[in-house]
């Protein structure tokens, strides 16, 4: 059977490939870059595991030969962990008997000469870390208007990014309108003006790897949704006064709601239209409101919280009293009343 492996990115995008160990075997690590296989051995860090538990007190570092393999007591529960490796790069595991190994009779003499199919396993290394299929640790989605926004944290500057819209490297949505993207200064790459509630996929090639295609790069593809609807944020939302709530820049397609935050009925709903406030009047003057939005005859999404309209209050004078003598201190106390009063309407 093929070289048991797997691959792993950190939120800090550091990338590894693991591979399960066989007792009597012997492991290698090459970078395939079209129909070259390069040996990495001294270029990556790697670790064993006898105990297979992970990066723990019994990881240990080892070395290759001067062949470039590596060639230990390896147990049945171990495992090998390369680090230290570049996303979009293709790497191949390799792991055979060390008994096969003959540099006198020039066979398999490195592990980039092993092309026997079962005995390596070539992997492309994921762009960022995933979650399950729609959630990704290192990608801040968030709707922006009517629109969505992806933004990759901690992205590297070694690589370059793209965002298609389809697994078979389909179109590809450019990064303000250019292809193949790197980070910012701030370690950020962003994908503006995208569409909600669609699903596109992260891809990602080393930097002057020009020959790596959407199509190839897609083979170790990211899924990503972007948020159902639109931005309903606080700044859109006003109660100009104390019996109305107006929502602006809505969207066709969505509903909008005022709920009452103490019974968690709706008190009014009305249906978007693009770039037009909305307004909800008639509401009590002393609640609290929760507006709330949905795709039309969905569940609903998301709140913001209105609170009442701010009293306008004035500082009415009542009254004025003066002591007849002194305190200790030589002065004449003098008491002031005044009441706060709400403003009328």
């Amino acid at each position: 059977s093929p070289v048991s492996s797997e691959q792993e990115v950190s939120f800090t995008s550091e990338a590894q490939l693991t591979a399960a160990t066989k007792p009597g075997y012997a492991y290698g690590l090459a970078e395939v870059r079209g129909s070259t296989a390069t040996p990495l051995a001294g270029s990556v860090a790697a670790y064993y595991d006898a105990d297979g538990a992970g990066a723990d007190s019994s990881e240990a570092l080892i070395t290759a030969n001067d062949k470039g393999w590596y060639i230990q007591t390896f147990a049945a529960t171990g495992v090998i962990t390369f680090k230290n490796l570049t996303p979009g790069k293709v790497y191949r595991i390799v792991g055979i008997p060390a008994a096969a190994i003959s540099p006198a009779l020039n066979v398999n003499e490195r592990p980039e000469y092993v092309l026997d199919e079962g005995y390596y396993a070539d992997m492309r290394i994921l762009p960022v870390s995933a979650g399950d299929t729609e959630t990704v640790w290192n990608i801040d989605l968030e709707a922006v208007g009517m629109k969505a926004r992806a933004t990759i944290k901690n992205a590297r500057s070694d690589v370059e990014y793209a965002l298609l819209d389809s697994a078979g490297g389909g179109v590809a949505l450019a990064h303000e309108w250019t292809n193949w993207t790197t980070s910012d200064s701030k370690g950020r790459v962003r994908f503006n003006n995208l569409t909600l509630d669609t699903v596109y996929y992260l891809v990602v090639r080393p930097l002057g790897y020009g020959e790596v295609t959407y199509a190839e790069a897609a083979e170790a593809a990211v899924k990503v949704r972007t948020p159902s609807h639109p931005d309903l944020s606080v700044a859109n939302i006003a109660r100009p006064n104390y019996t109305t709530i107006t929502i602006a820049n809505t969207s066709s397609g969505y509903d909008y709601a005022a709920v009452d935050t103490k019974t968690g009925q709706i008190v009014e709903q009305k249906h978007g239209l693009d770039n037009t406030t909305l307004r909800f009047e008639n509401l009590d003057e002393r609640k609290a409101y929760q507006v709330v939005i949905r795709r039309a005859g969905g569940s609903w999404l998301k709140g913001v919280r209105v609170y009442p309209y701010p009293s306008k209050l004035y500082i009415d004078y009542v009254n004025e009293t003066v002591r007849s003598s002194a305190d200790s201190t030589g002065n004449i106390p003098v008491n002031v009343e005044y009441r706060i009063q709400k403003k009328k309407k």
